[in-house]
């Protein structure tokens, strides 16, 4: 049931943008930035110290991490008054474990002070690759939706510089368990916060 309604709010900010494409366009173009995703992975290791298999010792610690990877992709801009602007983001997120999400955000920009602005919204995520390293998650989170918030600066007439911050509404990535020789390593993955810094070049 989550799937789905997952699905259908991705179709919903799809509809919503094709829509929107037929109002005034503002400098349409692309963008890149490096990521920072911080996240935590709860580990549970079970091993076999006896001839029996019942009598098993178990370790239980957190290795958490600061993973960094790219995102890059179009960035649309629509003008809807004189401050405010929709801007949509479809692109692709790359982190350096292996796991690669397509994105898709919409958001509601505005100028702030001088050449400074500001915007708030939704980015919706498809995990495409559901490995990280050798771990393969036997429980993997598909889709995901955060909220996003974006500070950026004109330094040009053709290039933004952004600053970005999105929370995950649910910190659960997924679990993977690995097993060898009767011993066993049960793996909890979560993520709490990715940050982002790079620039938007217009057309």
């Amino acid at each position: 049931m989550q799937k789905t309604r997952n699905i259908y709010l991705m179709l919903l900010l799809l509809i919503i943008s094709s829509n929107i494409l037929f109002c005034q366009r503002e400098h349409d173009g692309l963008y890149l930035e490096v990521n920072f995703l911080s996240s935590n992975d709860r580990i549970s290791e079970y091993r076999i110290t006896s001839w029996n298999p019942f009598q098993r010792v178990v370790s239980e610690y957190d290795n958490k991490k600061l993973d960094t990877g790219v995102s890059f992709g179009f960035s649309g801009k629509i003008n809807i008054s004189k401050i405010f602007l929709i801007n949509y983001r479809p692109g692709i997120t790359v982190n350096n474990n292996h796991y690669t999400f397509a994105d898709f955000g919409i958001y509601l920009r505005s100028k702030i002070w001088d050449d400074f602005f500001a915007g708030f919204g939704i980015t919706s995520k498809l995990c495409l690759s559901q490995r990280e390293g050798n771990m393969s998650y036997t429980k993997p989170r598909g889709e995901s939706f955060e909220y996003t918030f974006i500070l950026g600066y004109h330094m040009s007439d053709k290039i933004n510089l952004l600053i970005s911050i999105n929370d995950t509404f649910r910190d659960e990535y997924g679990e993977s368990y690995y097993t060898s020789n009767m011993n066993s390593v049960d793996t909890k993955k979560y993520v709490y916060w990715i940050a982002k810094v790079g620039i938007e070049y217009s057309f």
